[in-house]
């Protein structure tokens, strides 16, 4: 350590007990380690609400801290093992798969996006941090989710996609796994399950994350060829002939039945607030529902920003019992609407499906997650796993009575 580097460590211990410095190396360490954060996001995220840090330097020696004193415990793992145990909470895994009755569930070890008010406040400076604590926590989602997708897929599997990050995300996990561990597979079909919006990371800047998009982005990890895989090649909306069209050219969405049901479902959630992909879109694949779109964002937002939660493109009620009637009979007709022409596969077709896993999180997805959990017969879709953060599972099981029996 450099006179100036040594300068800097003297004054943070000098301005810290040692019990303050020891908490701020675990969380440091933690950050960095179990989060995959470098020092410039791990100084971020710790001086979000007020500021402890002073630079990239002091996180780098709160982390040289921890390891000297042995605040954390390390271990490696093979590649093809289950995702690093300090990567999963087993423990509450458990509790919320007792409470909810979802067989598996895998909860991620981070707090990341654990406080979104701020992406609700387009005025607030800490909405881009949000924003980027919101992509980081779905790339975490998705790499476990990866991890569970690989170790289950088998030859001749029927697999369909949402979109948006969490899947998407998953994808690029997947992509570095496959070349970490080789595999060949025969037989596997990919279908997209909704119609087509450009969706883009909250933060970063990366391709297209809707549905046809991430299909063909799995087909080529897998090498799955090209008449192998079911887009739908529709805008998200239509005004009118929507189950006619849907029949003609994607009829594995539309309202006839399965011939053969997918093996697995890989799903996210979205809330449509004012980060939504949807109230960010004007072009020409959403014009069919842009009254819906101005309604919701003039009349509806203002008042009650989270109220309407979305499953491929299936619009449901997640507002307070206690909200107005204008506001409720204005969310019911912007549902109706919304519900009546998008293209996308209905929930109780899709719940055919063998395997349903959902991979969401984070604050502002606490009540989409705690209906779709709570609710799964009334919204017609029944999961069999669940991929989330450990503070959205925390807010589930205190919300959830326990079950006596799991699946």
């Amino acid at each position: 350590m450099d006179s100036h580097d040594r300068s800097r460590s003297e004054d943070l211990r000098r301005r810290r007990s040692g019990e303050e410095l020891d908490r701020l190396a675990l969380q440091a360490i933690r950050l960095a380690l179990m989060e995959g954060l470098t020092a410039k996001e791990v100084l971020a995220r710790m001086n979000a609400q007020k500021r402890v840090v002073r630079d990239e330097r002091e996180v780098q020696w709160l982390i040289s801290r921890a390891r000297q004193r042995s605040l954390a415990d390390i271990r490696v793992e093979s590649r093809g093992s289950q995702p690093a145990s300090a990567l999963l909470d087993y423990e509450l895994s458990s509790r919320l798969a007792r409470a909810s009755g979802i067989r598996d569930i895998l909860v991620v070890k981070t707090t990341l996006a654990s406080d979104e008010g701020f992406l609700l406040d387009t005025a607030a400076p800490q909405r881009q941090t949000a924003f980027e604590q919101s992509d980081q926590l779905h790339r975490l989602l998705g790499q476990a989710a990866a991890r569970y997708f690989w170790d289950r897929l088998r030859n001749g599997d029927k697999i369909a996609l949402g979109g948006g990050r969490a899947i998407g995300f998953m994808v690029d996990a997947l992509e570095q796994i496959a070349e970490a561990e080789p595999k060949s597979f025969s037989n596997i079909t990919v279908e997209s399950l909704v119609g087509s919006m450009i969706i883009w990371p909250w933060a970063e800047k990366q391709a297209n994350l809707d549905s046809d998009a991430v299909a063909v982005r799995l087909a080529g990890v897998l090498g799955i060829p090209q008449n192998n895989v079911r887009l739908v090649h529709l805008p998200i909306a239509l005004e009118a002939g929507r189950q006619e069209v849907l029949k003609a050219v994607a009829p594995h969405i539309s309202d006839d039945p399965y011939e053969i049901a997918p093996d697995i479902a890989l799903l996210g959630i979205g809330v449509l607030n004012s980060g939504h992909n949807l109230l960010q879109d004007t072009g020409p694949q959403s014009h069919a529902i842009r009254a819906e779109i101005e309604e919701l964002r003039t009349q509806v937002l203002p008042k009650a920003p989270t109220v309407i939660a979305e499953i491929c493109n299936r619009y449901f009620w997640i507002g307070q019992k206690d909200l107005s009637a204008d506001i409720r009979e204005a969310v019911e007709r912007i549902l109706h609407g919304l519900n009546s022409k998008t293209i996308a596969i209905p929930l109780e077709k899709l719940n055919k499906a063998k395997e349903k896993v959902l991979v969401a999180g984070g604050a502002q997805k606490h009540a989409g997650l705690l209906k779709v959990v709570q609710d799964s017969r009334q919204l017609g879709l029944q999961l069999t796993a669940l991929i989330t953060d450990e503070v959205s599972a925390a807010y589930l099981v205190q919300q959830l009575p326990a079950k006596q029996h799991v699946p």
